[in-house]
């Protein structure tokens, strides 16, 4: 179930991360003609980084919506706005106790702490990349107070807006995503001190 959840959940952001990968390396090409000088190589991590902004921004504040094409032959799409399934939650560590007491009404007894697991790694994961390439692009985010006000000041909008387009919001995701760009700033720390690569950031 959790690896099945696991595809169908990096399945789904891949053609976001395309999108944006590609949109920006045009960009990036047209900028390199412009300014020969540009570190080409700098640029395509930032087209990384953009990807897997557009992979992010498709699970986290793109409303749910499908298209196709009707019985007349005409194209649909479909937006929601709204979700029956949705929640807000203000109550610190709530909802992080629950899903490790394996307390979930949406999911089978059978499955519901690999669901739980997944859901907490999920919020934890996702935003890490955040801590990783905020620093390596840019020097103001070298220091872990600046890193840090990022990962809150992006999470509390996603949530934010999460409110507003039938998506669930819960104060615990603000934390679990903040600790997750500050694994991602981990990591950042322990690849520079390898000297495994070359700092990229100029900016």
């Amino acid at each position: 179930v959790i690896w099945r959840l696991v595809w169908q959940f990096m399945g789904s952001m891949i053609p976001y991360c395309l999108l944006g990968f590609f949109l920006c390396l045009g960009c990036g090409f047209i900028n390199c003609y412009k300014h020969p000088k540009k570190d080409w190589k700098r640029e395509l991590v930032i087209c990384v980084f953009a990807a897997y902004c557009a992979g992010l921004a498709s699970q986290t504040i793109m409303p749910h919506w499908n298209c196709g094409i009707d019985m007349s032959g005409k194209l649909y799409i479909d937006i929601f706005w709204d979700n029956e399934l949705a929640s807000v939650n203000l109550i610190p560590f709530k909802t992080i106790l629950g899903q490790l007491s394996g307390n979930n009404s949406i999911v089978g007894e059978a499955d519901i702490h690999k669901v739980s697991v997944l859901n907490l790694l999920a919020n934890l994961l996702l935003f890490s990349p955040i801590g990783l390439f905020l620093p390596l692009l840019w020097k103001k985010f070298r220091k872990i107070k600046n890193v840090i006000l990022a990962g809150v000041l992006v999470s509390t909008s996603v949530e934010m807006i999460q409110f507003f387009i039938g998506r669930s919001s819960d104060i615990d995701d603000v934390f679990l995503n903040t600790l997750g760009v500050c694994v991602g700033y981990g990591l950042y720390k322990i690849i520079t001190k390898l000297k495994k690569i070359r700092i990229l950031g100029t900016a």
